[in-house]
């Protein structure tokens, strides 16, 4: 009787443990920078049809973003943002409504290693 009980008391001690551990992981699995390295970026008003403001979100060893946005091979303009990990920084551009116009405007972000680009199209 006594064997039971101590059995029973070890399993419910380590089923604990094991609920513990669980959390901890996951816990660590839900922060953006742990142990991860990834960058996004989104336009900030995607339903505005003339809205070219976008987010570029930071979850990597990487600072320095370069933008460029341009229309059929024209630059239109162009930046640099220094972005900390685990901040996102909201980068607003005005062109010319002319200049857009029936045009399809390509947003290209890039950092030291890697790039991505943001398409819209205007009519």
């Amino acid at each position: 009787m006594m064997n039971s009980k101590k059995n029973i008391f070890l399993l419910v001690l380590f089923f604990i443990a094991c609920l513990s551990y669980l959390a901890y992981t996951e816990n660590k699995q839900q922060d953006y920078d742990f142990g991860k390295t990834w960058w996004a970026v989104y336009f900030l008003n995607p339903q505005q049809e003339r809205d070219l403001s976008f987010i570029i979100e930071n979850h990597s060893s990487e600072n320095s973003f370069h933008w460029e946005i341009s229309a059929e091979k024209k630059t239109l303009s162009q930046g640099d943002e220094d972005i900390p990990l685990g901040e996102k920084k909201s980068v607003s551009v005005e062109p010319s409504w002319d200049i857009l116009k029936n045009k399809k405007i390509i947003i290209k972000i890039s950092t030291s290693k890697n790039s991505k680009e943001l398409y819209k199209t205007f009519k």
